[in-house]
């Protein structure tokens, strides 16, 4: 009786982890299809752009929105990052740094093998580029809405030592690892400047891995590579992943970006 219990409980779970696999798969191929066959054959390299921008926006509005409805600290963008790393990890694979950062000469020695970009930071308009950031406090997110404003336009420069920007190539945005709540505020508000002090290049990846929709699996022989983050995180640094397949394949050079 145990067993036969026990089977139809294993069978339930299946059943409802396919029905989500599609559902999330369904959601997935969507995008695709908005790059493929849009209507009027719009260029794929400008429309991943253009939705990553649109997803960029969508998570940082709702880790702010989290902020503001619970008292739980919330930095559920952080791991979109994380789950690239962990992939690398599995795969025995590390991604290639360019510092643009001013770096003391000193400490160069901390960089070895890394690429250290002479001229210090990049520095680039708040809304150039999609910026995904973690405002994880309600309180904070109200307080800049206020104080950063026409009198007090956000400056990278004057936040410099905050603010902490990563541009992930080929996906085409930045991670914000510090400075999150005055740079949300200021992409409201499309009012100033900051900084990118690293860029991250993942093109390694690509060779090796795919996302499904549902899952990261190995080109090799197609098995899913297990990660201990949330669903919803997976499937949105699978789908950023994937449009970034797009810039990848058209040759962009990541250092036109300097």
């Amino acid at each position: 009786m145990k067993n036969i219990f026990k089977n139809i409980i294993r069978d339930q779970f299946h059943a409802t982890e396919n029905h989500n696999s599609e559902e999330y798969k369904t959601r997935f191929h969507n995008y695709v299809n908005s790059v493929e066959y849009n209507n009027r054959e719009y260029d794929k390299v400008e429309s991943s752009k253009y939705l990553l921008s649109i997803i960029i926006e969508h998570l940082n509005f709702s880790e702010a929105i989290k902020s503001i409805e619970s008292t739980n600290h919330n930095l559920d963008n952080s791991f979109i990052e994380l789950i690239y790393h962990s992939i690398e990890n599995n795969l025995s694979l590390k991604h290639s740094s360019i510092i643009t950062d001013r770096v003391h000469e000193d400490d160069k020695v901390f960089y070895k093998g890394e690429e250290i970009h002479p001229e210090g930071p990049l520095k680039v308009k708040i809304n150039e580029l999609p910026i995904l950031v973690n405002p994880w406090n309600g309180d904070r997110v109200l307080d800049n809405m206020f104080t950063i404003n026409s009198d007090n336009i956000f400056d990278g420069d004057s936040y410099s030592w905050n603010i902490q920007n990563i541009y992930l190539y080929p996906m085409d945005i930045v991670v914000c690892q510090g400075g999150n709540h005055s740079q949300f505020a200021a992409r409201i508000k499309n009012q100033g400047k900051t900084l990118i002090k690293e860029v991250r290049n993942y093109s390694n990846l690509y060779n090796e891995i795919y996302f499904d929709g549902y899952d990261f699996r190995k080109k090799i022989n197609k098995s899913v590579i297990e990660l201990e983050y949330s669903r919803e995180q997976v499937f949105y640094s699978g789908v950023i992943f994937e449009l970034g397949r797009y810039i990848l394949d058209d040759k962009y050079d990541v250092k036109s970006i300097f």
